[in-house]
């Protein structure tokens, strides 16, 4: 999924537990160049950036450094007010 906030298009992954890999979310943010990406999940709320990645684009390798806020479900109609609320 996509999310558009403000002037930002931000890439959303949703779990069905509290854990998993991101490799779609990771790929789309090497390959547009993003910094952001959002995951749904049963987790509790968190925020972690300075993250990396070693990921395969195109047949290369390469490095990805992103945020990644982390979400449970049940705040996903609150997007907006989150985001606006971290000023990302």
């Amino acid at each position: 999924f996509l999310f558009q906030h403000s002037n930002n298009i931000y890439p959303i992954e949703v779990k069905a537990g509290k854990t998993g890999t991101l490799k779609s979310l990771q790929v789309y943010l090497a390959e547009k160049v993003e910094h952001t990406g959002i995951r749904f999940n049963l987790d509790f709320p968190t925020v972690g950036t300075n993250l990396s990645a070693n990921i395969m684009v195109n047949g290369e390798f390469k490095k990805l450094d992103y945020s990644l806020i982390s979400l449970p479900l049940y705040l996903a109609g609150g997007l907006s007010k989150v985001l606006n609320t971290l000023k990302t």
